[in-house]
């Protein structure tokens, strides 16, 4: 009764793309647009606030990618298992990286209590150090969401990731703008504190909710998802394809966390322009982070029915999907430009010349835009064949190569701009998805066999 209503993941036509990716999208955009509310409300409040929590949330992102992309490898094999009809086994994988997820608590909570004040400019400790603290401590719980929403898109029921997204978006919403400004008499979360409780409390809704349904009756008795015995032979198997994989997303976000890190020491013109870019390129890639995902979901499909014949099709179709949605942002943000620099900075009273130069980065953020999305899918199809470990390695590598070290030479020679950074992002944009490519012809991407 429930295939009925399923899409078929084996079937690469653009609907079903679209279909598998929808959720997915909804699904990154829930994070961004949490992130993005929290800089608008705090850039109403306090442009110190905005910048404190934006220094502040690159850190936890750190750690939380590193965490997340061990747990997208339970999406792999679920998608196989519902490719290969084994759907019995689909609940045990997700609910190792919820046993996972449980475990970070013991590193989370260590790391907000003690690393906040190294890791954030002195200039913007007051604002970012609370925002740190409650949402690094938390990160487990985006983790354990995360697990169960890749478990609902790779057995084609991403709609109700699209009902949690919604959800959460509307509770962090408010709770942000009574908590921020100190709305109804509650004034002790004032700021970025406030913020960053919104978006934990959010997050939590999301994960009650996905659980409610992860737990639902037909839903185990199809996919066996009480099956929630810690199999540490199991776990060991998927943190040994992501382990790799992980240590790269902790490289390559240290690198951004630490770019903004130089750019806030130079000037908080530079910190605030690099928070609007990086604001505005997180939004514009919620649509091919949604992608990625709906194409690991549909690669793994394809792998566990034995249908490789038509990843190509995936592949090239994903892409110009991609470059469709890049088309229509692009247009909108070179319109419309001070509609987004508006909502950080007051445009009435802000440096024309400012604004000018906030304008020409993000010119250059849509071009990395562009050419990063081609980089996410054909990873997607590298994670769905569970082959995380190269694609993070060769990308932190690029990353550090092509961006972290000029940065470093740029910041002691006293050259350093944000305009420079994202030149660099492009550059190693184009080599990563040459890699990328290379590895998906060569065929040694595929580790997963169930």
């Amino acid at each position: 009764m429930i295939s009925k209503t399923l899409p078929d993941l084996t079937d690469t036509s653009y609907s079903t793309i679209l279909k598998v990716s929808a959720p997915t999208i909804l699904s990154a955009l829930s994070s961004n647009i949490m992130e993005v509310i929290d800089q608008i409300i705090l850039a109403r409040y306090s442009p110190i606030a905005m910048a404190g929590a934006t220094s502040a949330a690159t850190w936890c992102m750190t750690f939380l990618s590193a965490a997340t992309s061990l747990v997208f490898v339970s999406g792999a094999f679920v998608g196989n298992y519902n490719g290969a009809g084994k759907y019995k086994f689909a609940g045990m994988s997700v609910w190792q990286m919820i046993w996972f997820s449980v475990f970070l608590f013991t590193l989370s909570i260590p790391i907000s209590m003690s690393c906040g004040s190294y890791v954030i400019a002195p200039a913007l400790q007051s604002e970012g150090l609370p925002y740190f603290h409650i949402l690094m401590a938390c990160t487990p719980i985006f983790t354990m969401r995360s697990a169960i929403n890749a478990f609902f898109v790779a057995i084609g029921r991403g709609f109700l990731v699209t009902i949690s997204v919604f959800i959460a978006i509307v509770l962090n919403t408010i709770i942000d703008l009574i908590l921020v400004n100190g709305y109804c008499g509650i004034t002790a979360f004032v700021g970025a504190k406030g913020a960053a409780i919104g978006t934990v409390v959010a997050g939590l809704s999301e994960l009650i909710f996905a659980l409610i349904f992860f737990l639902k009756k037909s839903t185990r008795e199809r996919y066996g998802t009480l099956n929630c015995k810690l199999r540490i032979r199991h776990l060991k198997r998927y943190t040994k394809l992501g382990a790799f994989a992980s240590v790269g997303h902790v490289c390559e976000s240290l690198l951004y966390s630490l770019i903004y890190y130089y750019l806030s020491k130079i000037s908080t013109e530079y910190a605030v322009t690099q928070t609007i870019c990086i604001t505005t390129y997180m939004f514009l890639l919620t649509g091919v982070m949604g992608i990625e995902k709906g194409v690991m979901s549909m690669t793994a499909n394809l792998l566990g029915a034995k249908l490789q014949n038509k990843l190509n099709q995936l592949l090239i179709r994903s892409i110009i999907l991609h470059v469709s949605l890049a088309m229509i942002f692009s247009i909108v943000v070179i319109i419309f430009p001070n509609v987004i620099i508006g909502n950080f900075i007051n445009i009435n009273t802000a440096d024309p010349e400012f604004i000018n130069s906030v304008i020409e980065v993000l010119h250059i953020v849509l071009l990395c835009y562009l050419l990063d999305g081609i980089v996410w899918i054909e990873a997607g199809v590298l994670e769905g064949g569970g082959d995380l470990n190269f694609q993070m390695v060769s990308l932190a590598t690029s990353a550090w190569c092509f961006i972290g070290i000029p940065v470093l030479c740029m910041y002691h020679l006293g050259t350093l701009s944000g305009s420079k950074v994202w030149i660099m992002t492009a550059c190693s944009a184009i080599l990563n998805a040459i890699i990328l490519l290379k590895r998906y012809r060569s065929g040694k991407w595929i580790h997963i066999g169930v």
